[in-house]
């Protein structure tokens, strides 16, 4: 339900976090992009589905409270900074991914600490190395 109405919208993916669950990431592409407008809300539109699953935390949770504004800030960080270094826009789903799964990590380690979205780096990249990203599946 959520795929086909997002598949309406002129959004291209659509990234969600669930807690201690995977997280998913949900990329749109229009099937004939030649004779379709971006504009056009009724362009029909195929969607893939990813997910990312997170490792075991490496200690006791501390506080979940910031740990989506640690995954929202470090995720556009990171997308802001590729498109400022590489000079393109950071809209493939491989490098959307890396950045999200860089987010989730940074969110995770940030429920080891009791200061709000506060985390480790070193943390961070360790939990980064452990989380698995599934291969596409058509919606």
């Amino acid at each position: 339900a959520v795929a086909e109405a997002a598949a309406r919208l002129p959004v291209d993916v659509v990234l969600w976090t669930d807690g201690p669950f995977p997280a998913g990431a949900l990329f749109f592409a229009d099937e004939d992009s030649a004779s379709q407008r971006a504009d056009d809300l009724s362009r029909r539109r195929r969607a893939s589905y990813h997910t990312l699953s997170l490792p075991p935390l490496p200690g006791p949770v501390a506080s979940p409270i910031g740990a989506g504004d640690a995954v929202a800030g470090a995720t556009f960080a990171r997308l802001l900074r590729r498109s400022e270094e590489t000079g393109i826009r950071s809209d493939a789903p491989a490098r959307i991914l890396e950045d999200f799964a860089f987010g989730l990590a940074c969110g995770a380690a940030s429920c080891l600490t009791v200061e709000n979205a506060a985390f480790d780096p070193a943390v961070a990249a360790a939990i980064r190395r452990e989380i698995v990203v599934s291969p596409p599946e058509e919606v």
